[in-house]
């Protein structure tokens, strides 16, 4: 497992903890948000996977599916050689029998569905003449064995494997940081001596949503901290809690979360959501904050950079660009509409 992978397993988890206002979360429960929330380049399973379903009567199937970097899967199913319908009996292929009542109409299918950034664990489903099927399995470790996958439509069940390694996968550039990756850090200013200062602009179409600057005044919390030291989880994450304009409710609150995939960031290098130094940014705004999964809106970062501007054994300086905040999918999440860009500087002590 890369420390790419981690990010939809850890980045929504971490941004919960240590929470305000009498926030008392078990945040063991919380690793459970994968895969819903999704960063983009935090999945190393992106690519396009194909293979071939032997069905009844000599037809096949043909899959092939793309997978995004946030998880989300598309493709289609292409059935071929003839149609294959039984209305009686049992179907086996691959050592699996099942009744059958079922028929593939040859043709192309679109599917559709999700993909497990950290396990490669997939569901898809489609449809053949209002027919619903569903085509679920494990994708190939990247460079690894081939996953199993079955194609269940009505009581029948085909199983098959991609093949290995590699499953018949063109995968995408690898977002993974390599252990000593080579830059060349720009100049950069010094830190502006203001522990936080974030400001949100270009607001458009956002609703509930508390859009004022986060700064020393209204946090109410800002920690940096490492996390799965030694393991392919490791990270740095960068947390900064504030208060939502307006409001008395202490468990209402806003974070704005940085979170680097080593836990040593290259100061004067320059990262960003996807890129060949990655990181993963994030804003939340919590409605209830006294359950094990908070209610609340996620933004998740893209297009921009994050800098680390200095680093010290006790805290690290991180200035964010032009990073354009778009909706993402949150396990207990409400309506999120819109899009704005945040821009700033964060200093935060170590834990």
């Amino acid at each position: 497992m890369t420390r790419v992978a981690a990010l939809a397993a850890s980045l929504a988890s971490l941004a919960l903890l240590a929470g305000c206002g009498g926030d008392d979360n078990n945040d063991s429960d919380l690793l459970g948000l994968s895969p819903v929330v999704t960063t983009p380049g935090a999945s190393r399973y992106a690519g396009t996977y194909n293979d071939a379903i032997s069905l009844l009567n000599g037809a096949t199937a043909t899959t092939n599916i793309v997978v995004a970097p946030n998880g989300i899967a598309t493709g289609t199913l292409t059935v071929s050689g003839g149609t294959a319908t039984a209305v009686s009996g049992s179907a086996t292929t691959r050592g699996t029998r099942q009744a059958t009542a079922f028929s593939f109409v040859a043709g192309t299918y679109a599917i559709s569905g999700t993909v497990n950034p950290t396990t490669g664990a997939f569901q898809m489903t489609g449809n053949i003449g209002g027919q619903p099927f569903s085509y679920s399995g494990n994708l190939p470790t990247p460079g690894g064995d081939g996953g199993l996958f079955s194609l269940t439509a009505g009581t029948q069940v085909y199983t098959s494997s991609f093949a290995s390694p590699g499953g018949g996968t063109t995968p995408a550039p690898s977002p993974v940081v390599s252990p000593s990756p080579t830059v060349n850090p720009s100049p950069l200013a010094s830190p502006s001596g203001t522990p936080l200062n974030i400001t949100f602009s270009a607001v458009d179409g956002v609703q509930n949503v508390d859009t004022s600057a986060f700064t020393s005044a209204n946090q109410t919390l800002l920690q940096a901290y490492a996390y799965g030291a030694g393991t392919a989880f490791q990270s740095l994450t960068i947390l900064a809690n504030s208060s939502v304009a307006g409001s008395t409710d202490p468990n209402r609150s806003r974070r704005f979360v940085v979170q680097f995939f080593d836990l040593a960031p290259i100061v004067g290098a320059t990262y960003s959501p996807g890129g060949t130094l990655n990181c993963g940014v994030q804003f939340y705004q919590f409605e209830n904050n006294t359950g094990v999964s908070p209610a609340g809106r996620l933004y998740n970062g893209s297009g921009g950079t994050v800098t680390v501007v200095a680093r010290t054994a006790t805290s690290i300086t991180v200035r964010v660009s032009n990073m354009t905040m778009t909706p993402g999918n949150y396990i207990a999440g409400l309506p999120t509409t819109g899009a704005f860009v945040a821009s700033g500087e964060i200093t935060a002590p170590i834990q």
